[in-house]
C-alpha cells in the first residue's frame, strides 16, 4: 500500500460544543478502504504557524475492515482553539513507520 503526500481536508467546527467527524480512510488511488488492524493514530491541532500545540483531537477507530474513524473534541477542547487553526493525522503502521495522511484548516464557527 503506499499513500502519497498528505491529502488536505478543511473542517468546520461548531464553537461552545462537543464535536465529532467520521473519516473513512481509502487507499491511493485504487479508493479501497484500508484495513486499519494494528494502525495507531495521533491527531492534533496547532496555531496557523505551527508553533503552538492548541489541542490533540481523539482518534477511534470505528470499523477497522472498512478503514472508518472518528475524530472529536470536547467542548473544552474546541474552545481552547483559534479561530482557524491547522490539524494533522498521523498514522502509526504495524511495522511502526509514521505517516501523516490528512491535514488542513479547523474553522471554529
Amino acid at each position: 500500500m503506499s499513500i502519497p503526500d498528505p491529502a488536505v481536508l478543511n473542517l468546520t467546527i461548531p464553537a461552545g460544543q462537543p464535536w465529532s467527524q467520521e473519516l473513512r480512510l481509502l487507499t491511493q488511488p485504487a479508493r479501497q478502504p484500508i484495513k486499519l488492524r494494528g494502525y495507531s493514530f495521533i491527531s492534533e491541532a496547532w496555531d496557523l504557524a505551527g508553533q503552538n500545540l492548541l489541542t490533540p483531537l481523539a482518534v477511534t477507530v470505528i470499523d477497522s475492515e472498512q478503514g472508518r474513524v472518528a475524530l472529536s473534541l470536547s467542548s473544552a477542547a474546541v474552545a481552547a482553539l483559534a479561530t482557524q487553526s491547522q490539524w494533522e493525522l498521523l498514522v502509526v503502521q504495524p511495522s511502526g513507520v509514521k505517516r501523516l495522511w490528512l491535514r488542513g484548516v479547523l474553522t471554529r464557527s
